[in-house]
């Protein structure tokens, strides 16, 4: 059982519509490693409640899960379509 410190730290880590992605999710075999979601909640128990892309709300148990942050999805694409358009750039080419 988590203690209620550490519990106040996950809530203040993983606030609501936090971008994460999956490494193991422990007993789960659907929950394949690099699926992403957002979290919706941490609740009093310390687990962590969320939205996956699969459809799935399945919630993460801190002590036998493993997932990291990630940038969002947005965020993700506007990354990577700046660093294409950057390679382009680069090779004397337009986007356009």
């Amino acid at each position: 059982m988590l203690n209620r410190n550490l519990i106040e730290r996950l809530k203040t880590k993983y606030p609501k519509d936090t971008a994460i992605e999956l490494e193991h999710m422990e007993g789960e075999d659907q929950m394949l490693s690099g699926l992403k979601g957002k979290v919706l909640a941490v609740d009093d128990i310390g687990q962590i409640h969320v939205e996956w892309e699969n459809g799935s709300t399945l919630a993460l148990d801190v002590e036998a899960d493993r997932f990291h942050t990630i940038e969002t999805i947005a965020e993700e694409q506007s990354i990577e379509m700046s660093g294409s358009e950057e390679e382009s750039q680069a090779m004397g080419m337009s986007m356009q």
